[in-house]
């Protein structure tokens, strides 16, 4: 019995010492799987399946991490000793993402664009700095959103994409496009591209890495320049990466967005005969011959339609970029070319622009510590007009008449078309008018130099820099002559004759006019930069010296009396008559800037700035100006109260801002006084014509910079990992010290030119707000931003006389006015009969309304006392440059598929109608068919939007020469679809086989569809009547390919 009670306690302690080993082992087992390091791989690809090349990969919380290589991939070793390891992808432009690892050894991750760009680097003047610790009011476009907008200048692609930033299109033709821009109505903003001030509006978009617009105190880093605000440019630059190659495409057809339709021969002739009767004339037209310009048939009854025949449906622009980047061993590149090749809508095709565009950016590290940069840009652009242009073509299409043809037979012979009329078929055509050449050549070479001195002061570097440009414009006018002819026509033997008319071209003569200039600009600049962290502390500061200087020369030659328009140069043409001018001026700046900026914790951020400029333009003593600049930032969301209850905060920051810029205006060293070359005069017997000289007026050495002093307060906010966020800012502008003369306050008797002083000021006070939202359901990302900015301006004080009577005082006084009024008129619709014409108030001047007639407009006499004069004169309205602009971005994606629509549109502007819009006949003009619902006898309608049809020019009747609200929209507004384009991205499977990384094609829409209350015309016209190059819509087919 013992025995087998001790063999069985054996037999248990054998099992227990079994499971005890067993358990060791496991146990040793588990801890040396634990303590093996886990992998973990995967790839990162965009919101179109572009690998992301550089992202970065980091366990949260240590400081290890990796980088994506060119296809994306990743592969990180997560150490042991980390639970629950967390990884964190990051890259530039894109939101950051954590992801648990959890047990899994492939984590891919698709990453999506960062609206609000926290971490994302701005340029901000003379350096760059995270978009999260900066504390001015400043705005960054990504270009990509621009480089297919299918427009001749960079200007417009603008429209919509920044807050505050107002963008008019005013049309233009190719090569030529007129758009004003300002930011915060200010006015035009200085334009910086990599450094240097110059123009951007023609630049290759495909060029440009960023576009940044400062705002507020941060533009007073540019001090003089800078008072209505600065657009920074950079261009690309390469990295160090495998070559990547990218090929851009596109074909764009356009037409003009709206055109007013002009009447044709029938309704000319029924209209032309109720003027006719309005100034007791005989019918012009009987109703015989107007049928016949009905049918238009009969050869002595054409019906030309001159639109038709003048102008084709569509402008044709293509447009081609190859560029480059790349870079290793301390050498990184980036090469551009580009091409632009625009049409217009003349049948004859001979208006038309051409660019080349090319760029080369490299940076060398040429020792451990020095880096050098050298880039080379240049632009060849060549814009071609026939003899004529565009403007006077159009005021020629305008005064040819529907009843005369715009061909004969013989095409030879060329139809006289109306009174001091050229027929526009024949002016658009080079062959019979010549030609107008306008030939630009720009190259710009920079060196710059950067030396890290953290050897010997950590965190210190500096920096040199040297820029250089030449502009070159050649232009020629070579101009034929043609004669024009009357007609006739044999009806029995169906032939044409044709005689002189008195209307020839170019006044019988064929002339040339040669102009060459040149302008020279260097820039030079040396910079110290120190950035560091201590601790909880971040420093940074900025030292700079800075000298510009520029020169401009030119040149001009003009002869006629050619025999031949054989050879179109000056030598052939003849002595009699020639000219030649020319001119030279120069111009520079120096200056000294400054930055400090301290952040503690990134939460409390301060910047302080300044620049002290010197312009010759003004006297020793006055030509040294300082423009300081403060701006304060406090990171709200970084407070422990925020963070420990309101985790749905990303990010929320409170920005103040005070700063001063300056404003040179158009001083031209009116500190000195002198002669100038002015008239021609007969000295002597001879009767010789000499020129003259004349005073350039009375000088002014006080005379200095105006200042413009900028406040500004902002918020700016992102909710819910960036699924929501906003910015708002509310500003306030003072300009001070506007140089203007006395002239409205000192008699017109003093004998004397005035000099410009410091004398007027005004203010302008606005407010932006932005809000968007973004979001991924699924394979569906959605991507909405709105924005909408107010702004006006008052004059603080405004040079002018004491006025002397109240009546004065409310018409013409400016100062404490807002300063786009506009005075005009009232009106209470049509005069209905003569009765009423008797009992109303004196509109003529004296003549007791003897040349009103029902039908009329009937303008009120609002103080009553019986005359319509000045003083009944009333706020009509403001200006043309809109007070509120708004716009709705939204972009969606789905696998390979992506919509994007932007929605922008204007309000509280004033409309005026003026020239052939209000007047239907002028000097013989061809009228509007809108002009059809004028008042008539057959149709009385008081409230009919046109008076009664009367001959003459614009200052022949009140109806037209009154400045008042009938022909005026005084609260006019639009809401325009400005662009959708609609694209797919080619799968990756399908175009590996050629060899290529990504390929996207396009369509888009540009400039259609528009809800407004402004009528016959498009609402962003700035001119009188229609005789400009339309605003264009436009429809676009492109592709983009990446290898």
């Amino acid at each position: 019995m013992k025995k087998q009670t001790l063999s069985k306690r054996m037999s248990d302690l054998f099992i227990l010492l079994l499971l005890i080993a067993a358990l060791g082992a496991g146990k040793v087992l588990a801890m040396e799987e634990f303590q093996q390091p886990k992998s973990v791989q995967g790839q990162i690809i965009d919101g179109t399946g572009e690998p992301v090349i550089g992202a970065t990969v980091v366990i949260k919380g240590t400081t290890t991490g990796t980088i994506t290589d060119m296809n994306g991939n990743y592969s990180i070793n997560i150490p042991p000793s980390i639970m629950n390891p967390v990884l964190v992808f990051s890259f530039v432009g894109m939101q950051t993402q954590e992801v648990a690892v959890a047990g899994q050894s492939v984590i891919n991750i698709v990453m999506e664009e960062d609206l609000i760009g926290l971490d994302e680097v701005v340029a901000i003047g003379y350096a760059s700095e995270k978009q999260v610790n900066t504390t001015g009011a400043l705005s960054a476009v990504r270009t990509e959103e621009l480089v297919r907008k299918p427009v001749g200048s960079l200007n417009h692609a603008l429209t919509g994409k920044i807050p505050g930033l107002i963008v008019i299109d005013k049309g233009g033709i190719p090569g030529s496009t007129v758009g004003d821009y300002q930011i915060r109505r200010l006015g035009s903003p200085l334009v910086i591209v990599d450094g240097m001030e110059q123009s951007f509006v023609y630049m290759d978009p495909n060029e440009i890495a960023s576009i940044t617009v400062l705002k507020d105190a941060s533009a007073a880093v540019y001090g003089a320049r800078a008072g209505n605000g600065v657009l920074l440019i950079t261009t690309k630059r390469g990295k160090e990466q495998k070559a990547r190659f990218n090929v851009s495409m596109s074909h764009t057809l356009s037409e003009p967005t709206y055109f007013p339709e002009l009447a044709d021969a029938a309704t000319y002739a029924i209209l032309r005969n109720e003027a006719n009767i309005t100034n007791g004339l005989e019918p012009r037209f009987t109703e015989e011959e107007i049928q016949k310009y009905r049918e238009g048939t009969d050869p002595m009854y054409p019906n030309t339609d001159f639109w038709d025949e003048t102008f084709r449906k569509y402008a044709p622009m293509s447009d081609f970029n190859m560029n480059t980047s790349g870079g290793g061993n301390g050498v990184r590149y980036f090469f551009s070319a580009g091409y632009k090749d625009q049409g217009s809508t003349l049948r004859s095709g001979d208006i038309n622009f051409k660019r080349l565009s090319i760029r080369s950016n490299v940076d060398v590290d040429l020792t451990k510590r020095l880096k050098g940069s050298f880039d080379l840009s240049g632009r060849f652009e060549n814009r071609m007009e026939p003899g004529l242009s565009y403007s006077k073509i159009m005021q020629n299409f305008y005064s040819s008449l529907p009843m005369y043809p715009t061909r004969y037979p013989d095409e030879s012979i060329i139809p006289y078309t109306g009174l001091n009329a050229y027929d526009p078929v024949y002016v658009t055509d080079d062959e019979y008018s010549g030609y107008n050449s306008a030939k630009f050549k720009m190259f710009r070479g920079t060196l710059g130099l950067n030396y890290d001195m953290n050897d010997f002061v950590k965190g210190l570097s500096a920096d040199f820099k040297f820029d250089y440009r030449i502009n070159d414009n050649f232009n020629k006018s070579f101009i034929k002559t043609f004669n024009t002819y009357y007609y006739d026509y044999d009806y029995d033997t169906e032939t044409y004759t044709y005689t002189e008319s008195p209307i020839k071209f170019n006044e019988g003569k064929i002339t040339l006019d040669e102009y060459y200039g040149r302008n020279w600009d260097w820039m030079l600049n040396y910079k110290l930069h120190y950035q560091r962290v201590f601790n909880v502390h971040r420093v940074g500061a900025m030292l700079l010296y800075e000298a510009i200087s520029g020169r401009n020369d030119n040149f001009g030659a003009y002869r006629e009396g050619f025999i031949s328009t054989a050879i179109d140069q000056m030598f052939a043409g003849a002595d009699l008559n020639k000219d030649n001018r020319g001119s030279a001026s120069e111009d520079g700046r120096e200056s000294v800037v400054g930055r400090f900026n301290y952040a503690y914790r990134d939460k409390y951020l301060a910047e302080f700035l300044f620049r002290y400029d010197a312009s010759p333009k003004f006297a020793p003593e006055n030509r040294w100006g300082f423009f300081p600049g403060v701006s304060l930032g406090w990171r709200i969301s970084e407070e422990s109260f925020i963070k420990n209850s309101a985790t749905f905060i990303d990010n929320l920051k409170l920005r103040l801002s005070y700063g001063q810029t300056g404003l040179e205006g158009n001083v031209r060293f009116n500190y000195l006084s002198g002669y100038q070359m002015q008239g021609d005069y007969i000295f002597s017997p001879s009767q010789e014509v000499l020129p003259g000289i004349g005073t350039t007026g009375m000088a002014n050495p006080d005379a200095t910079w105006a200042t413009s002093t900028m406040y500004n307060a902002g918020l700016e906010g992102s909710f819910w990992d960036q699924k929501l966020f906003f910015e708002v800012n509310g500003f306030y502008n003072l300009k001070e010290d506007i140089l203007a003369t006395r002239a409205a306050a000192i008699p017109n008797t003093f004998g004397a030119g005035l000099p410009e002083e410091n004398l007027n000021s005004k203010d302008t006070r606005g407010f932006e707000l932005e809000v968007g939202h973004q979001s991924r359901i699924g394979d569906l990302f959605i991507q909405v931003v709105g924005n909408v900015s107010w702004a006006r301006s008052k004059w603080v004080h405004y040079e002018e006389p004491a006025y002397a009577t109240d009546e004065e005082a409310y018409r013409y006084k400016k100062t404490g006015r807002w300063t786009d009024l506009t005075f005009g008129y009232l009106t209470d619709g049509l005069f209905e009969s003569q009765e009423e014409i008797d009992n109303w108030a004196d509109i003529t001047n004296g003549a007791d309304n003897a040349n009103i007639m029902p039908g009329d407009i009937k303008f009120l006499d609002m103080n009553g006392d019986s005359i319509i004069n000045w003083q009944d004169q009333r706020i009509i309205g403001s200006n043309n440059v809109p007070q509120t602009v708004f716009s709705l971005d939204l972009n969606l994606r789905y696998k390979g598929f992506e919509l994007s629509a932007l929605i922008t549109g204007a309000a509280n502007y004033s409309k005026y109608y003026s020239g052939q819009m209000i007047v239907p006949f002028g000097t013989d003009l061809r009228c509007y068919k809108f002009f059809e619902n004028s008042w008539t006898t057959e149709n009385p309608d008081p409230n009919a939007p046109y008076p009664r049809l009367r001959n003459g020019t614009q200052n022949s009747h009140p109806n037209w020469d009154y400045p008042s609200d009938f022909w005026t929209i005084g609260k006019a507004y639009y809401v325009r679809l400005k662009n959708i384009e609609l694209a797919y991205n080619l799968k990756k499977e399908w175009i590996k086989p050629l060899n290529i990384d990504a390929m996207r094609a396009y369509v888009q829409l540009y400039n259609y569809g528009m809800i407004t209350n402004v009528r016959d015309i498009d609402t962003e016209n700035t001119v009188s009547a229609a005789k400009y190059y339309p605003q264009m819509r436009s429809i676009s087919f492109g592709l983009d390919v990446k290898f």
